[in-house]
């Protein structure tokens, strides 16, 4: 006597398991129904959450609230129903974002992370698919962005792909997956151009990317995103640093991957960083020699030789003429 029992269930659930809905009435007295939080709550929730965890600089600079917003409206809010299912996804993905940390670099994309974390929680049988055959290669990429390839057969890909899932749930995930893989859409304009940018943001439709957002381990023989942010880092401070900042990559045989991307991370207007990049191209330029062997083109000089054209096109007449 005197005590109020207060039961917090799914109802359908328990008067299943009894197998009598009218056995549950008789021990539930007073029955309230708790109503769904409207989706502009959870939306408000799910931000708040968010700004936290990107607020970190680490992440900021790889975050475009932009499209993040794009994707939530047009292919995620579905997936967040509940302040439950936004307590689950803001508790995973720092964990997830901070496993891709080298030094105070992130090596991925934090959008496509995100997006990648929706995947992994609530259709695991995708993301296990592009963790376990990986969709973006070289050769895929090539194939797909040349003029006499059948647009229809892309279509082939992410069709295998929502095969998983059931056929309702199938036309939904198609478009899910076109978003986040532009090249899977037989419409996109993909273009060197495109994939520059993609390679520049790090994101998982570039085949230089893809494999890091499914694995721990950084891949060999590639530069990473904090060999990209030392340079950078370098370049604001003069010549000398810069030409170290080389020199420490050649000895680690990553000069010739860095000289054939580094465009991608120099395009910019910032002329003292410009100046000081050209200068110790030049330097560490005469230092490489044309040939490592008998017919053998070092590749570190051509692109070398190929950065400096790039760097000075985009560059003011001023500095040019220096």
């Amino acid at each position: 006597p005197g005590i109020v029992f207060v039961v917090l269930c799914q109802r359908d659930k328990v008067a299943q398991a009894l197998g009598d809905d009218d056995f549950l009435h008789k021990i539930v007295q007073a029955g309230f129904h708790v109503p769904v939080p409207p989706s502009g709550a959870l939306r408000q929730m799910l931000e708040k959450g968010l700004r936290e965890i990107v607020g970190d600089d680490r992440f900021a600079r790889r975050w475009d609230w932009q499209r993040w917003n794009t994707l939530y409206a047009e292919h995620l809010c579905d997936y967040f129903r509940t302040p439950r299912h936004v307590a689950r996804y803001l508790g995973s993905l720092p964990f997830y974002l901070h496993q891709h940390l080298n030094e105070q670099s992130l090596e991925i994309n934090a959008v496509d992370a995100a997006v990648l974390e929706v995947l992994r929680m609530y259709e695991p049988a995708i993301f296990e698919r592009l963790a376990g055959r990986p969709i973006i290669t070289e050769r895929n990429v090539l194939i797909w962005l040349s003029s006499d390839y059948e647009k229809s057969k892309q279509e082939a890909v992410i069709a295998d792909i929502v095969s998983l899932v059931p056929e309702t749930d199938r036309e939904r995930l198609k478009a899910f997956l076109k978003a986040l893989f532009p090249l899977l859409d037989p419409t996109s304009p993909g273009s060197d151009t495109t994939l520059d940018a993609w390679d520049r943001d790090l994101r998982v439709c570039h085949p230089h990317h893809y494999d890091r957002y499914f694995q721990l381990i950084l891949p060999s023989g590639q530069c990473t995103a904090a060999d990209f942010d030392r340079v950078r880092a370098a370049a604001s401070v003069s010549p000398d640093e810069l030409y170290h900042a080389l020199r420490e990559l050649d000895g680690r045989r990553l000069l010739s991957d860095f000289m054939s991307r580094a465009s991608i991370v120099f395009a910019d207007s910032d002329p003292k960083r410009a100046e000081n990049f050209l200068l110790a191209l030049c330097t560490i330029g005469d230092e490489l020699p044309e040939k490592l062997g008998e017919g053998e083109t070092n590749q570190a000089r051509t692109h070398a030789v190929a950065l400096c054209a790039e760097v000075l096109r985009h560059t003011d007449a001023d500095l040019r003429v220096r």
